[in-house]
């Protein structure tokens, strides 16, 4: 005989953290996210761009959009406009003071300290920058970075995850984890 266990489903009443309706008139929201400084970041965008073939949204546009940048800190809301952008943006986190890393396209980036590596944007995603933040000077680059396996052949990822200092690579059934400090602590000859 063949019994089906009984599963039940449970409801949980979230309360809610913040109404952001009052800061969204004339813009749709590309994205939210929780920043590694825990707070909330929405992007903002003044018209959806029209997408290629149906499917892509082209990564330079002819004409600048502008982008609201909201970020939540408990009971704080902050607004940034950014106007006048003629690449496509989907997320917005933080990086220290807001320094510009200069590189269209990143996807992501993962941090320790003063150390940043990201992805090196549009069309090079399995190549990456490890850079430095200076203090009043923005980011110097260091390294160009391609990842590579155990026999030396480059690692093509299918998926990613940046997270805090940690960088998760899949490539078929492989997984590869990183934490930034093995890499910007490493020599190279």
């Amino acid at each position: 005989m063949n019994r089906k266990s009984k599963q039940t489903t449970i409801k949980h009443k979230l309360q809610l953290y913040a109404d952001i309706r009052a800061y969204t008139d004339g813009f749709e929201v590309v994205s939210s996210s929780i920043g590694l400084d825990d707070s909330l970041y929405i992007l903002l965008i003044d018209r959806a761009p029209e997408r290629e073939q149906g499917m892509f949204v082209p990564s330079r546009t002819t004409y600048g959009h502008t982008y609201k940048v909201l970020t939540l800190d408990g009971d704080h809301m902050e607004e940034l406009l950014l106007s006048g952008q003629k690449f496509n943006y989907h997320f917005v986190q933080p990086s220290v003071e807001f320094a510009n890393p200069h590189i269209s396209g990143a996807s992501g980036f993962i941090k320790q300290g003063q150390a940043f590596l990201f992805d090196k944007g549009y069309g090079k995603h399995e190549q990456y920058i490890l850079t430095r933040l200076k203090p009043e000077r923005g980011f110097k680059e260091q390294y160009t970075v391609r990842f590579v396996n155990e026999a030396g052949e480059a690692i093509k990822a299918v998926d990613r995850d940046f997270r805090g200092d940690t960088l998760l690579l899949r490539e078929d059934h492989l997984i590869y984890k990183l934490r930034l400090y093995d890499i910007a602590e490493a020599r190279y000859d």
